[in-house]
């Protein structure tokens, strides 16, 4: 073969690799642990325990715990990784209540300001916008309420704790699109089969793009005692791997912000790890990890629960149409509402029966007020 025909061979090679990267987006396959395999503890340069996942860990991975510290890994020896503080990380200044100054706070941040030039509902209150979610891992459940943790030919629980982040969206007055398309078998091509699942979701424009997990780590290490509810905390996944990596991590920065305002212990802990998890696709995209497979269903969903209020003040501001807030409010209000009805009613008996004269008297009044509605005249007293 001539010097010029392998030049000409090479340069078609990179034409049509090219020209099929141009169609077909790579998806990164990421792979986690299988139950056999076990997980990576994370420990301190103390070997204290930081967090455990499932996950394939990195070197140069980070991760932020849920007191906000920060932490590199350094290096992994068999299911043991080493991580060196780095520092306590400054979470972004969010104010739940107030309906002011959430774009403002969020320009100049990585990866945000190119996406607002073209996008100009980012993080505006936009409810005709959606939240869309689905499941890489189809058949992921939760052993104490399932007995299994993979539903290998039906929908695992995972799409449960899903479908419980959809409604509390909804009831928060946000709107969320859910997929039930799934993505088996639970192995390294799942990310790549759950691409297109994902790229069908954006055609909604979603303000947020969420892929709900559990992992399979010990039930502890997510077990948390939030707002008065025994759940199951989240942890936030960020691929590092794709274009969007600063602006998602940055994403996942904000909604831990308020939750730590709102319902502190709820998030885990941030894992910015290698790969992508199709978060390429948008620069909101955040995995959820609910829980692990130790933990209960219902942990699972109360964890959710408390995250759909904070997804709904990430995404729609804290004044989203939201007729009672997250259900522990709505109750309150209701009963609120109750019992300044009956002292209402209290009132105007006790008014009735001192004016009237007593339960006679206040009979005899109503009977006068039925017979004027019965009659559409008044009766004779009138005349007095």
């Amino acid at each position: 073969m001539t010097r010029r025909m392998v030049v000409l061979t090479s340069v078609s090679l990179c034409l049509v690799l090219s020209l099929i990267n141009a169609g077909c987006p790579v998806a990164y396959a990421e792979r986690e642990l299988s139950f056999d395999e076990g997980y990576y503890e994370v420990l301190d340069e103390a070997g204290n325990l930081i967090t455990a996942t499932a996950l394939v860990v990195s070197i140069d991975d980070i991760f932020i715990d849920s007191e906000n510290r920060s932490y590199r890994i350094e290096s992994i020896t068999d299911k043991t990784a080493r991580a060196k503080f780095l520092s306590t990380i400054e979470l972004p200044d969010v104010d739940v209540e107030a309906n002011t100054g959430i774009l403002e706070r969020l320009k100049g941040l990585v990866g945000l300001t190119d996406v607002e030039s073209t996008d100009t509902h980012y993080f505006a209150q936009d409810s005709s916008r959606p939240v869309t979610i689905y499941c890489t891992h189809s058949d992921e459940s939760y052993v104490p309420t399932s007995g299994t943790p993979s539903k290998l030919y039906t929908h695992g629980d995972v799409y449960r704790v899903a479908e419980t982040l959809k409604a509390g969206i909804e009831q928060n007055g946000g709107k969320a699109v859910l997929s039930y398309e799934q993505h088996h078998p639970h192995d390294g091509a799942a990310y790549e089969r759950s691409r297109r699942t994902a790229s069908q979701l954006m055609r909604e424009r979603p303000l947020a793009l969420i892929d709900v997990h559990r992992d399979a780590v010990p039930a502890h290490i997510y077990e948390a005692s939030v707002a008065g509810r025994n759940i199951a905390a989240v942890k936030l996944v960020v691929g590092r791997e794709n274009p969007n990596a600063g602006a998602n991590l940055e994403f996942a920065k904000y909604l831990k912000a308020i939750a730590d305002k709102k319902y502190p212990g709820l998030v885990e802990g941030i894992f910015w790890g290698s790969g992508s998890y199709n978060q390429d696709l948008s620069p909101r995209a955040v995995l959820f990890e609910a829980g692990t497979h130790t933990n209960t269903l219902e942990q699972a969903q109360q964890g959710m629960e408390l995250m759909a209020d904070v997804v709904a003040t990430a995404v729609y501001g804290p004044s989203a149409q939201r007729p009672f807030g997250p259900p522990e409010r709505s109750a309150t209000v209701m009963r609120t509402v109750l019992w300044i009805v009956i002292a209402v009613l209290a009132v105007g008996a006790i008014y009735l029966f001192v004016n009237e004269g007593g339960l006679e008297g206040i009979k005899k009044r109503l009977g006068s007020l039925t017979s004027k509605e019965i009659s559409g005249r008044p009766d004779d007293s009138d005349h007095e």
